[in-house]
């Protein structure tokens, strides 16, 4: 076998190159894969070099961020050894032992299971996690027909399988991690990986569409490539959304990447949370011109992927847990109509005006409903080309929006979400993502300020005094407007926006 020193010695060389690309601005996509590609070359040499006669017995799969070629400098690495049956599983143990050694020779840290195909389609159905990483599983060397062999019992059993079951658990996992790490895409400290709008909700769009066999598993491919780079050029995503809003992701993921490699460097370790005392360096690091720029930056990517991530989450589950198409409609103004809970427009080829977008916004608050993701996509769409409110009737069906009794903060929340707002009220585009790098400030302050009216809304309920003179307000335009504005001169002036 090859001398060990040689081999690490090389592994150490060609990681050097990596990070030196890296600090000098190549993309994050870019730094992940040839990582993984690194650890492939290991993998499969080790492999070969391997004397050991029941080695072709065994299938080497990488699972997790290495099976999607996603890798940063301090990931986990998980390995997969597959075997057929259990009576491959007993002899290929003793060349499953040697291959593990020489790689911990080399250096590699891993984690690493060992499982027949039945083994595998079992988890698949009883172990939600398991699945989701078999779901990465990416062929790396060994026994190519094995490979073939896990692919199509793990599509078969996706055919099989309940998608509704499927669509509900994860969407409940995704709501459980943000429960932990956050959900705003804009906390002073996010977590990049975890938090809304970071790489884990992109995961779960790729396990999503895998699991309910939508796209093809992404390991089965031989690209070297990322697989959400993939993912994002998928034919079936492209019904789902519109490509502006895959534009935007796609770049949203290379800058998150980017960013991460950039935390496990300065941590030398696997470090996801981006915490105030670290962002300066990280900022200089990559080259950014200020903090405020940097944050700004990662608060844009992470609403990119938030909304991709929702728009995606909501036709799932519209698709395979909600009332059929066909369901109860009702017309509810010229322009829109109600149907199973949404506001959508009656004909598709219908252009959206200022007045149109803001009386959609009426009915939402009106019907208590939501906007569809049809509807979604024409407002993103024509979001650039709306204008200021200017006109009486625009200003008077906004004044209806903000004496309403409810549902006033979520339909501005996804107004900004969608980039209205900023169009709407010109003032109000310095306001997005805009950061202040101190400890005082736990939000941007868009998502400060329509916290601030969502809380003056909920005065509403409030069993207090102050509850109490909030019910008797003549009109509730006047507040809501103060709080709406009361830092809309923070951009132009931080210190003296009063």
């Amino acid at each position: 076998m090859t001398d060990i020193s040689a081999v690490k010695a090389r592994l150490e060389q060609t990681l050097r190159s990596i990070t030196a690309k890296h600090r000098r601005g190549a993309a994050g996509t870019a730094t992940a894969s040839a990582l993984a590609t690194r650890l492939d070359t290991l993998v499969k040499a080790v492999y070969a070099q391997s004397a050991n006669p029941h080695k072709k017995q065994l299938a080497v799969f990488a699972l997790g961020g290495y099976g999607r070629r996603e890798l940063c400098f301090a990931s986990d690495t998980d390995v997969m050894f597959l075997v057929r049956d259990d009576v491959q599983k007993n002899h290929a143990e003793s060349a499953l032992k040697e291959l593990l050694h020489a790689l911990l020779d080399c250096g590699l840290e891993i984690g690493h299971s060992f499982r027949t195909i039945n083994e595998c389609v079992t988890f698949a159905e009883r172990d939600f996690e398991t699945w989701t990483s078999l779901l990465d599983a990416r062929f790396i060397c060994g026994n190519r027909p094995l490979s073939a062999e896990l692919f199509r019992s793990l599509k078969a059993h996706t055919a099989k399988s309940s998608k509704s079951a499927f669509v509900r658990q994860l969407l409940q996992s995704v709501e459980q991690r943000h429960r932990k790490y956050g959900t705003s895409t804009k906390l002073l400290e996010p977590n990049v990986k975890n938090s809304a709008g970071g790489l884990r909700d992109l995961h779960a769009l790729l396990w999503l569409l895998s699991g309910i066999g939508s796209i093809p598993l992404q390991g089965s491919s031989r690209s070297t490539r990322p697989s959400f780079s993939i993912f994002l050029k998928s034919p079936q995503l492209k019904k789902i959304v519109s490509s502006q809003l895959l534009s935007g992701t796609r770049n949203a993921f290379d800058f998150l990447l980017r960013v991460r490699n950039e935390m496990h460097l300065q941590a030398q370790g696997l470090h996801d949370t981006l915490e105030f005392a670290s962002q300066r360096r990280v900022a200089d690091a990559l080259g950014m011109r200020s903090v405020e720029h940097f944050m700004q930056q990662h608060y844009v990517a992470a609403r990119a992927v938030s909304l991709l991530a929702k728009r995606v989450s909501g036709w799932a589950e519209y698709t395979y847990c909600g009332v059929p198409r066909g369901g109860s409609e009702k017309q509810i103004h010229p322009k829109f109509r109600l149907r199973i809970g949404a506001i959508e427009l009656r004909s598709s080829s219908t252009a959206l005006t200022t007045l149109d977008i803001l009386t959609a916004g009426l009915l939402r608050i009106e019907h208590d409903a939501s906007f569809s993701t049809s509807l979604e996509d024409r407002i993103m769409r024509t979001s650039k080309a709306l204008r200021p409110i200017r006109s009486r009737e625009a200003s008077l069906v906004l004044r209806r929006m903000m004496n309403a009794e409810r549902g006033l903060g979520t339909v501005l929340q996804r107004f900004n979400d969608l980039g209205v707002l900023a169009r709407l009220i010109p003032e109000w585009k310095p306001m997005v993502a805009f950061f202040q790098h101190n400890l005082y400030h736990y939000y941007t302050a868009d998502e400060h300020t329509l916290t601030v009216v969502a809380n003056a809304e909920a005065l509403s309920q409030a069993d207090s005094e102050v509850g109490t003179v909030f019910r008797k307000l003549p009109r509730r335009d006047t507040l809501y407007f103060a709080c709406l504005f009361h830092d809309i001169a923070k951009p132009v002036n931080a210190a003296n926006h009063e």
